[in-house]
């Protein structure tokens, strides 16, 4: 997946938590005027006692927003690293497998020479 793409999908991930928290917040007050206007036995409330009532939801659910984009974006270093990590390995025994093709066919060439000088 490109670097692009990635931004793009947290982009639009970050804006999708935005678009469900004011929605729901809208959705809230809505809810607490049309409660207020129908007899329900709320209208000796005042807006405060409402956000007290919808305000630690929305804290709450803003605080697990952050904790989760927190996450996922250890996730992703954690990932990229652990990926860094297979990409050395792989670098390290190609290496090693060159080294030891470039040693045998050296040793090989010495003891040609050796036997050709021998005789």
């Amino acid at each position: 997946m490109s670097q692009h793409s990635l931004q793009t999908s947290k982009n639009r991930h970050i804006i999708t938590v935005l678009a469900i928290m004011i929605v729901g917040g809208c959705l809230s007050l809505i809810v607490l005027f049309v409660g207020l206007q129908n007899g329900t036995g709320f209208e000796d409330k005042t807006v405060w006692d409402w956000l007290d009532l919808f305000l630690l939801p929305i804290v709450v659910l803003a605080c697990f927003g952050v904790m989760y984009l927190w996450t996922k974006r250890v996730q992703e270093q954690r990932t990229r690293v652990e990926r860094e990590i297979v990409l050395d390995g792989q670098r390290e025994t190609l290496m090693n497998s060159y080294l030891d093709l470039i040693t045998a066919l050296f040793l090989e060439e010495m003891s040609d020479l050796g036997e050709d000088g021998n005789e």
